[in-house]
């Protein structure tokens, strides 16, 4: 019989989509379930407080009105007697006892020392230190999914489903993150593919934080020579966002380009069909679009920025004068 009762949880949670996403790949009905906006601390108001006083995510109500939390606990009380998913052997119950403990101790590390300080706190250097020391994790995970289908072995267990939503979580931090981990990201590919309910568990994380957005398209538009545009250009390149790099000779611009677009000058940015002037404008949108090691190319934080800002000022004021000496022909007066 199908556990019933009601699951509080938010989209954002990684421990509540491991329990959603076990609700839809066993067809389970009869649990309601409700989001509680951790954007706007609704786990602890004191209607919540007074069904979990530590205030967690996810929490499940019984019919009788019993309340428990963790993952896990939910986990294992909806799971029960489900055969798809339980270990066979007592060395398979084994191993997936000692992911459990792992799971908490060293996995739950890619949300508390990562996503939650790029989400949730915004703090740039507990991030970029969180990301080092997940990376012995995702190296070790990588190399298993090398060699076998799931967590554990060949066979979808609770390991799976507690895994699953910590690593995903990562494309908000930034693409290039998993890149490194192609065994990850195929397994999680795997996963959308074969096993139900999972696309919606990550679709829902994605909606929750805005990454459904079809990215725009981009086209920069530049002569055949690095100049004002390769700024850009490499930014584009180290982010790995996808543009078209449109080189035009002088006169395909000034013959067929040139009279048809509202800025006279190259490089151009095109978004979407909005044409986009100024070398500067294009190359701090395209450090704002473009990541490292989940870092902005061009800093959301305002100090950072004028940093920034004051460098590629001081190579603007150089520039301008190197540049006209293009013009001169004569290689003593250059």
């Amino acid at each position: 019989m199908p556990a019933s009762g009601i699951l509080y949880g938010h989209p954002v949670s990684q421990p509540s989509r491991s329990v959603q996403w076990y609700l839809d790949y066993s067809g389970n009905t009869t649990v309601e379930r409700k989001v509680v906006d951790l954007m706007v601390g609704a786990h602890k108001l004191p209607e919540y407080i007074g069904k979990f006083p530590h205030h967690e995510i996810p929490g499940f109500e019984m019919e009788d009105g019993f309340c428990f939390a963790e993952s896990l606990a939910i986990l294992k009380h909806v799971s029960a007697g489900d055969e798809t998913i339980k270990p066979q052997t007592a060395r398979q119950e084994a191993r997936l006892n000692e992911y459990f403990g792992r799971h908490y101790s060293q996995v739950r590390k890619f949300s508390t020392d990562v996503f939650f300080q790029h989400i949730l706190t915004k703090n740039e250097e507990k991030k970029q230190a969180g990301l080092v020391a997940i990376k012995p994790q995702l190296e070790s995970y990588n190399e298993k999914l090398g060699k076998q289908k799931y967590i554990l072995g060949d066979k979808l267990t609770l390991a799976d489903f507690l895994f699953a939503p910590e690593v995903d979580q990562m494309e908000a931090v930034g693409k290039e993150v998993l890149a490194p981990y192609q065994n990850i990201l195929k397994y999680l590919e795997r996963l959308t593919t074969d096993v139900k309910g999972y696309k919606e568990c990550i679709g829902g994380m994605r909606s929750a934080l805005g990454l459904n957005k079809t990215a725009p398209a981009l086209k920069l538009v530049y002569f055949e020579l690095p100049g004002r545009a390769e700024p850009a250009r490499l930014a584009f390149a180290v982010g790995g966002v996808a543009f078209e790099d449109k080189r035009v000779s002088g006169e395909e611009w000034g013959m067929k380009i040139k009279p048809t677009v509202g800025p006279k000058q190259l490089p151009l940015l095109d978004v979407d069909g909005e044409v986009i002037g100024q070398s500067n404008a294009i190359m701090r949108y395209a450090g704002s679009v473009s990541s490292l090691g989940g870092k902005q190319l061009y800093p959301k934080e305002a100090g950072e920025a004028l940093k920034v800002d004051e460098f590629c000022d001081i190579v603007g004021e150089v520039f301008g004068p190197l540049g006209k000496t293009f013009a001169i022909e004569e290689e003593t007066e250059r």
